[in-house]
């Protein structure tokens, strides 16, 4: 008996059911895994420009869009073929990521980037939800009740996979080195994000001590190390 035999024993699945649930299983990492990568690019998109107090706001502003979207979505689901459907969603979305690239990020942008950060934020949203609920919409059709209830767990652990490793992929990113000067995240960020980044270098003081134009000792402080 191979491996593939003993684990779908072990997991008790039948052998016609092998390839649509491997299929329904990368489904899901890949659709989580987008999820989590797009929130964190609209996150530091949209931060760059603007500041952290009108998040609520914009994201009140995708959940309006996108429900009525979702409502929609389904039922277009319900009356017509759900696989040539999700292709087209699948197709707007990503047509509508290359078009914002190309008006922002190519040679003689046509578009701001500050109602860009906004457009991108407001058009991931949207995104995820369209494609997690057409994603699960399929799914159900797919499998009979009997057979969801053995299999939907494995299908959710795949999208939890996706999750876990977009997110670890994501923090290791972070210490990777700086391609060099234009092409940090400051630089992508806009003025804002280029403040926070360019800060002058801790300065030697009297008495060989370290201090920084951005952190400096209050009086009271200074009094008490004057006194001593």
């Amino acid at each position: 008996m191979g491996v593939r035999e003993r684990l779908t024993e072990w997991m008790d699945i039948r052998a016609s059911e092998f390839r649509i649930l491997v299929l329904s299983v990368l489904g899901a990492f890949f659709i989580m895994g987008f999820a989590v990568l797009a929130g964190a690019l609209r996150d530091a998109f949209y931060l760059g420009f603007f500041d952290a107090d009108t998040l609520p706001y914009i994201l009140y502003a995708s959940l309006v869009l996108g429900l009525p979207g979702v409502a929609a979505f389904s039922r277009l689901m319900a009356t017509r073929a759900p696989h040539k459907v999700m292709r087209t969603v699948i197709a707007l979305v990503s047509g509508g990521l290359l078009l914002i690239y190309a008006l922002v990020l190519l040679p003689g942008p046509r578009l701001d980037s500050r109602p860009a950060s906004v457009l991108f934020y407001l058009w991931t949203v949207v995104a995820a939800l369209l494609l997690t609920s057409g994603f699960w919409i399929i799914v159900s059709d797919v499998f009979a009740v009997r057979e969801a209830k053995r299999l939907f767990g494995l299908i959710s652990a795949g999208g939890a996979m996706g999750t876990l490793v977009t997110g670890v992929s994501l923090s290791a990113s972070r210490h990777l080195p700086s391609p060099g000067p234009g092409n940090t995240v400051a630089d992508a960020a806009g003025p804002a994000g280029t403040k926070s980044a360019t800060r002058s270098p801790p300065q030697a003081g009297p008495a060989g001590e370290l201090s920084h134009p951005h952190f400096e000792s209050p009086p009271e402080a200074d009094r008490g190390h004057r006194a001593a």
